[in-house]
C-alpha cells in the first residue's frame, strides 16, 4: 500500500511543476522505499519528468526520450529532486539542459 508524503503542484504561467512521493513497501520494484514522479508539463505536454513506475527502475524522460538511471538510496533520490528543480527552472526561463 501507498502512502502520500508529500505532493506540490504549481503553476508557473503556461508550466505546470508536480513532485509527488509515496512511502510504498520494500520490493523489488521500489528497493529504496519510495515511489515518486517529478514532472514540468508545458502547453499540456511533459517537456522534463524524473520517475520510478513500477517495473521500469529510475529513469528520466526529456525531449521525447527516456533515459534509465541508475540510483542505490533514498538519499540519491533527494538529491535528484534538487537536479530536477534545477533543470526545471533553467527550462522555464529559456535556457538550454541536456
Amino acid at each position: 500500500m501507498a502512502l502520500l508524503r508529500f505532493r506540490r503542484k504549481r503553476i508557473f504561467g503556461e508550466f505546470i511543476r508536480e513532485i509527488v512521493l509515496w512511502e510504498v513497501e520494500l520490493s523489488a520494484d521500489f528497493p529504496e522505499g519510495i515511489k515518486y514522479r517529478f514532472v514540468l508539463i508545458h502547453k499540456g505536454k511533459r517537456v522534463l519528468g524524473y520517475d520510478n513506475k513500477m517495473g521500469e527502475g529510475h529513469h528520466r524522460h526529456f525531449k521525447d526520450g527516456k533515459y534509465s538511471l541508475e540510483l542505490f538510496s533514498e538519499r540519491e533520490i533527494f538529491n535528484l529532486l534538487r537536479k530536477f528543480y534545477s533543470e526545471s527552472e533553467k527550462i522555464m526561463e529559456g535556457e538550454e539542459i541536456d
